[in-house]
């Protein structure tokens, strides 16, 4: 997945693509003194920034004519789906550079954020992406992000991997693509799927999935930004990946569980569209 990162490219998918080829090793979850305590300046930055950040961005986003259907209720399930505590990885299909920007205002507000910080979630973008602009690398620094070497070696990878699960055993939640970049088809790409998403479930104790499809209905393919004025529909489903085997195919199995359930979400989004084109 590192190969395939992108701007918002984050995901699980970036911390393993590299390492299809290597020997199968579970993440640890350890993470070093210095490393949670860079961790937890970041966090308090972020927090201290959101609501000024945050708000420019939503603002942006309503200038552009942007809207969620049925919005109220999407945070409204939202909060009842984290309301427990549990370990939860946010997985969803990937269509534009800033799919990422799209769910965190759909899923909360920004003051709920500020008030919640666990519930803005961590995403990880590839390094030299937000090197381009010092804009950028501030931006994504005070976002919650944490930067992804998409040429990094296996240490790189495992490491990645260790602080993801130290982080969802502590209470955060994470943002994963399991396509790892976006379709070129412009629907979910099950041959894409790739095995973070998987290993991380199989770390972390009674750690659940909630898959994310959201699409702009003026959305056919790819791209790197959403249309003007484009509408939002999102639809939000739990699942915990579960699979008899160990290691390497048991990561398979649960990180395609995850992708076939943003697949069976998407036809489903389609016939209802259909649905509510023919009734109009």
């Amino acid at each position: 997945m590192i190969s395939k990162s992108e701007v918002d490219g984050a995901s699980v998918s970036q911390g393993t693509e590299v390492n299809r080829t290597s020997p199968y090793r579970r993440p640890s979850g350890h993470v070093s003194f210095i490393e949670r305590t860079r961790l937890q300046i970041q966090r308090l930055a972020g927090r201290l920034s959101i609501l000024p950040l945050g708000g420019v961005i939503v603002a942006v986003l309503h200038l552009r004519g942007h809207r969620i259907h049925q919005h109220a209720e999407v945070r409204k399930k939202f909060l009842e789906i984290v309301r427990s505590g549990e370990p939860m990885i946010v997985v969803a299909n990937h269509l534009t550079l800033v799919d990422s920007v799209f769910m965190h205002w759909a899923l909360a507000s920004m003051p709920r954020y500020f008030l919640n910080y666990r519930l803005f979630s961590w995403n990880f973008p590839a390094v030299e992406n937000t090197r381009k602009k010092r804009s950028w690398s501030v931006i994504t620094y005070l976002s919650k992000c944490m930067l992804v070497d998409r040429l990094g070696d296996a240490n790189h990878t495992g490491g990645l991997l260790a602080k993801m699960a130290g982080l969802l055993r502590q209470g955060d939640l994470l943002t994963l693509f399991p396509e790892g970049t976006r379709s070129r088809s412009g629907r979910v790409d099950l041959t894409a799927t790739t095995y973070g998403i998987g290993k991380l479930v199989q770390a972390v104790p009674n750690c659940r999935v909630l898959c994310v499809y959201m699409r702009g209905r003026m959305q056919d393919t790819f791209s790197d930004f959403p249309k003007r004025g484009d509408i939002f529909d999102v639809a939000l489903e739990v699942i915990s990946p579960s699979s008899s085997a160990s290691g390497l195919r048991g990561a398979k199995e649960r990180s395609m569980q995850v992708t076939l359930k943003l697949k069976e979400m998407e036809e489903r989004h389609f016939e209802q569209r259909a649905a509510t084109i023919d009734r109009q």
